[in-house]
């Protein structure tokens, strides 16, 4: 399987490069697996609001906002779940790297063993505002309130996302979690 998987995968990458990346969102539930497959690999997860990936990816799905936070939500709960099987990983918050990406993005190429690197991009850090602004509006709609699914949302999902560092209630607000940062 880690051969099939390297060929595959070779096809898109620069193979004279020093370091390989594969940065697809469903791999996050994936990550024992791919340790099992390559021992020395290591992970970097970068975390995002669970209604912002809700709303970014809705419309690519027929799928409700709803039923989207639920699904963001079960697949970050896997992801702690795996934590402590990973050897070598390092977990940040989209958030906090959009606020001050440099020191974010230094300490990851300390931590690969790479030489730092400059950012080339903007890095804009109001993506989120839209999303929530959004949710804000979705939530007043007098339609949505009528909706059991919708209009207990904070409600259903507070807990569960305060446990991953974020607010449905407050969405810019972000809850102190344990277990960000560097691991191995």
């Amino acid at each position: 399987n880690a051969d099939k998987l390297f060929r595959e995968w070779s096809r898109h990458w620069d193979m004279s490069r020093q370091f390989l990346l594969e940065k697809s969102p469903p791999n996050i539930v994936r990550l024992r697996y791919f340790q099992a497959l390559y021992p020395g690999s290591r992970f970097i997860v970068i975390l995002r609001h669970p209604l912002a990936v809700s709303y970014a990816t809705r419309k690519w799905s027929k799928t409700t906002i709803p039923e989207l936070l639920e699904h963001s939500i079960l697949c970050y709960e896997r992801f702690l779940s795996d934590m402590s099987h990973l050897r070598h990983l390092a977990a940040f918050r989209y958030e906090e790297f959009v606020q001050g990406p440099k020191p974010t993005l230094d300490l990851v190429t300390d931590w690969l063993g790479m030489p730092k690197v400059e950012l080339k991009h903007e890095v804009r850090p109001d993506v989120n505002a839209k999303y929530f602004e959004t949710y804000r509006e979705e939530q007043a709609s007098f339609l949505n309130r009528l909706k059991p699914s919708f209009a207990n949302m904070a409600e259903k999902f507070e807990a569960r996302a305060n446990a991953l560092g974020y607010s449905i209630e407050e969405p810019e607000r972000l809850v102190p979690v344990p277990w960000l940062g560097l691991h191995g």
